[in-house]
Parts: structure tokens; sequence; C-alpha cells
């Protein structure tokens, strides 16, 4: 986790050295970002991360308080060992990946931070390949893995660095619970 460590260290300097030019997004600006997990959605059946949960996402703002945007999102990790009441051994690897809009609601007014709320829709495609380490008879089905729609809620904060660059921080449901990343303004009206 010492990565985490570096990448808000880089974000605290940078925000310090940077801030006295920020401003947030209005109305027609088109924004996109790609974020980290920091808390993924597997976290509580003690998996090893093979890849971490990324997301990519576009934004744009039908007006200065309200924004649609779409995302895509994938996760991968190798499974603990797990041990059935049969005797039986195995690990389950899981893969991630999952698109959707979303709606949200922004603050205004707020000079170089932006603090938004709303509520997404996606298609989850979970992937979960399960390795018998040592055979056993089996009991028990394994857990059937659900695919299809689903929808939550989510809550975050952007500070603008540049009147162009953002850092972000979120929570809510998706390939990771807690996201961070960066934000960049693709298309502004804003006038200088």
């Amino acid at each position: 986790m010492n990565y985490f460590k570096a990448i808000f260290s880089a974000i605290f300097i940078l925000s310090a050295i940077t801030f006295t030019n920020a401003q947030t997004t209005s109305k027609g600006d088109l924004t996109a970002n790609a974020g980290i997990g920091l808390l993924p959605t597997y976290f509580m059946d003690l998996n090893e991360t093979v890849t971490p949960p990324i997301q990519l996402g576009l934004d744009y703002k039908l007006a200065d308080a309200l924004s649609i945007g779409a995302f895509a999102g994938y996760s991968d990790y190798k499974g603990q060992v797990i041990e059935n009441s049969d005797g039986s051994i195995y690990t389950a690897n899981t893969k991630s990946k999952m698109a959707g809009v979303r709606l949200a609601v922004n603050t205004i007014n707020m000079d170089k931070w932006e603090v938004y709320g709303g509520f997404q829709l996606a298609y989850s495609l979970p992937d979960v390949e399960y390795i018998t380490i040592e055979p056993g008879e089996q009991r028990f089905p394994r857990p059937k893995v659900r695919e299809g729609f689903v929808y939550s809620g989510f809550v975050g904060v952007t500070g603008y660095v540049t009147e162009r660059i953002g850092f972000f921080g979120e929570l809510g449901y998706g390939v990771s619970l807690i996201n961070a990343g960066v934000k960049t303004k693709l298309f502004s009206t804003k006038k200088k």
C-alpha cells in the first residue's frame, strides 16, 4: 500500500503549489476522469489484488448543478484458500467488469472545490474461476455468480489545482467502494 501514500503525497504537494488558478466546472463542460480503487469491493473476502480496481469516465454538465456521465471499470483478485465442511479445498479468482451511466447533482459557487452526489446504473460482469486444490465430495453447490444490472449511489469531491486539472475522491459501490484519481476538462465553456 506504499504506492497509495506516494500518490496522496504527490497530490497534496501539487495542489498546495498550484491551487491559486483553479476553477470548478460549469454548464457545457465535458470532463474525463481516471481513478484507482482504494477499497476493493471484495475486501471482505481477504483477496489478494492482482490488478487494482481502475475506473474511467466522462461527464457532461447539463447545467451548473447537474451532470450526466458514463463510466467503465475493471478489477482482478486472487482468492484465499477456502476449506469446505466436506474436506475439499479450493480457491476462487474474481475478475469484475462494470460499465454504466450516472446522474449527479453538483454544488455551485465553491471556487476551487466541487462536491457532488448522485445515482448510477451499471451492467456488472463478474467472472469467478474456482480452482480445486484438494478434491473432496461436494455436498454444497458453488455459489452462482450474478451478472446483470446494479444500481447504487455515490458521493464525491473534486479539488481543482489548475483551470483544467483536478483530483477527486469518491465513495460508492462499483469496482471499488472508494476511488481516487485525476479529473480533466476536455472542453470548457467558461470564459477566462
